[in-house]
């Protein structure tokens, strides 16, 4: 019988533990994983794309005719009643300058208009002469022709006269006030900007008041001071806060999937609560827009109404940003897996099931997904657990553990 020594005995011990450490080191450690179980549930998929809430009927209030607008007294957000809120005034514009030979001119024309008066004037008096001998050669033949001195027919030759008399003082008066607003009229022509005002502000029945044209709130004011305004410029933006829709502008693909009444969902608005909404509207024209890459898309405008709108929700205003989820197929009691086990494997869709803790890949087929899970109709059962984000790391026959069970 061998008999060992001591220090034998002790390297003895020391090699069988290293041979140990490296066995246990050159055997294979299992991959910490996230798994998922297989369960029946309901699918939703849905269109989910940006948009923005508008208000459903906006009113530009313009200007009706060339002017001067007065500083708007409204600010954004006022209430306005329509028929009753005054919303801007407009006055006449004041005149253009005049040069120095059009100054002259109409001064000149000024001299001929008050000499023109002058010479009314002087008419008008040369005929109220003439009346007034003929009216007192009319009564003289009066009381002669009641004393039967004089003949019917001189009494009525000195009616026709005083007649005749009155009829021209009657025109030379016209002719007075005629030259009268020429006068006026050509004095006008010389006032320059500025020598109004006074006037204007004594009387206000020269200003034109424009009243809302529906009972919201201002949401926009075009122009905020006094300007003077061609007829048909825009001045202040109109809109009943209470009645509001969603546009949201989708891709052209995703637009022939949705049907007019489909059913949305919005979020992202703000509120905790997500707001129900349904498919109003699809425009049948698309347009082109960029994207933030710099991509061309093809867009279809669409608009959802809202089907009711809580208390809370109503602080949501005009051109609030908003997402929008719209619903293009469901289905109930189907068998779901996370989408995020999915990958390509040439053209089929696998995934990595879970048997005697090593990883198994499957062939799968799905159907119908959205952004979570999808809809498996074969390669799969309930109740198979499939690893959730598989990494390269990850073959067939690998040794895995559940990473749940170790934290």
């Amino acid at each position: 019988m061998i008999q060992l020594t001591k220090n034998q005995l002790l390297i003895a011990g020391t090699l069988t533990v290293v041979a140990l450490a490296f066995t246990w080191g050159l055997r294979t450690q299992p991959i910490a994983v996230d798994l998922a179980t297989i369960e029946h549930g309901d699918l939703f998929v849905t269109v989910n794309e940006e948009g923005v809430s508008r208000i459903r009927e906006i009113y530009t209030v313009s200007a009706p005719i060339s002017g001067l607008v007065r500083r708007l007294s409204l600010k954004v957000g006022d209430r306005v009643q329509k028929a009753k809120t005054i919303v801007a005034v407009l006055e006449p514009i004041a005149p253009a300058f005049q040069d120095e030979r059009s100054i002259s001119v109409l001064r000149a024309n000024v001299k001929s208009a008050q000499a023109a008066l002058a010479l009314s004037h002087a008419e008008l008096s040369r005929v109220q002469a003439d009346y007034d001998y003929a009216k007192a050669d009319f009564q003289r033949t009066a009381r002669l022709y009641k004393k039967r001195i004089l003949s019917r027919k001189l009494y009525d030759k000195a009616a026709a006269s005083k007649k005749m008399a009155q009829a021209a003082i009657d025109a030379a008066k016209a002719n007075v006030e005629v030259r009268s607003k020429e006068l006026e009229s050509i004095e006008v022509k010389l006032i320059q900007p500025g020598k109004r005002k006074k006037k204007i502000q004594l009387k206000e029945s020269c200003c034109l008041s424009i009243l809302a044209p529906v009972t919201g709130r201002v949401l926009s004011l075009k122009h905020k001071s006094e300007k003077v305004v061609t007829a048909g410029t825009p001045l202040l933006e109109i809109g009943n806060d209470h009645e509001l829709e969603i546009v949201v502008d989708l891709m052209s693909a995703d637009a022939v999937k949705i049907k007019k009444g489909a059913s949305a969902t919005i979020d992202g608005w703000g509120g905790q609560q997500a707001l129900m909404a349904v498919v109003r509207h699809i425009e049948p024209a698309g347009f082109t827009k960029v994207s933030a890459l710099g991509i061309e898309e093809q867009r279809v405008k669409t608009v959802l109404d809202l089907v009711k709108t809580p208390e809370h929700a109503k602080r949501l205003g005009h051109d609030f940003r908003v997402f929008v989820h719209i619903k293009i197929w469901e289905g109930t009691d189907l068998l779901l897996t996370p989408l995020s086990a999915l990958f390509r494997k040439g053209n089929d869709w696998v995934v990595f099931t879970v048997q005697d803790k090593r990883a198994v890949l499957k062939k799968i087929q799905i159907d119908h997904r959205n952004q979570d899970f999808a809809h498996v109709i074969k390669g799969l059962k309930k109740g198979d657990r499939v690893i959730l984000h598989p990494s390269d790391n990850i073959k067939e026959g690998t040794l895995i553990n559940d990473r749940a069970l170790t934290q």
